[in-house]
């Protein structure tokens, strides 16, 4: 947990910011351990529980100190979890848009990167955004996928022509 809420610091430092999504894609081990300290703190009933973290069993003792501690690197420990949601969206949203701009530089196209590149993830996450996109369209429900959003993708390049 110590080193954990090291990895918390350094993640705060590099990127301004402790919005980390559960399934962060450069670490997914701490966005589990951040997703289950915020759990714990809203629920707790559950703060001495026990669960599986990459098939280890971890206890999760959330103690006064470590609350302080967490809240001292600038964890929002109070956020619900649907706008926690919405801004890890954000923060994986911003690391795959940078992603999709590398693989621009590399390979030339953002296509041709995602055929060639060897990112599963990444390739899951343009099929997801195309999905979305696809939703959208169709329904004019609105999704994840802003106006905002769809103008950046555009704007670097991303194509939904395979749709």
């Amino acid at each position: 947990s110590i080193l954990l809420l090291g990895e918390l610091k350094e993640f705060k430092n590099t990127n301004g910011h402790c919005f980390i999504p559960a399934n962060l894609p450069s670490n997914k081990m701490l966005g589990q351990w951040v997703h289950t300290q915020r759990q714990l703190y809203q629920q707790p009933e559950q703060q001495n529980a026990i669960s599986l973290l990459n098939n280890e069993t971890v206890e999760h003792d959330l103690t006064d100190e470590r609350i302080l501690q967490l809240r001292e690197v600038g964890l929002d420990l109070d956020t619900s979890n649907f706008n926690y949601s919405s801004m890890s969206f954000q923060t994986l949203w911003d690391d795959r848009v940078s992603e999709l701009i590398q693989l621009k530089k590399q390979f030339g196209a953002i296509e041709k990167g995602l055929e060639q590149g060897n990112s599963n993830e990444l390739n899951t996450w343009a099929t997801e955004i195309k999905q979305l996109h696809k939703i959208g369209m169709s329904t004019g429900l609105p999704t994840q996928l802003t106006k905002e959003r769809l103008d950046e993708l555009l704007s670097i390049g991303f194509s939904f022509d395979d749709e």
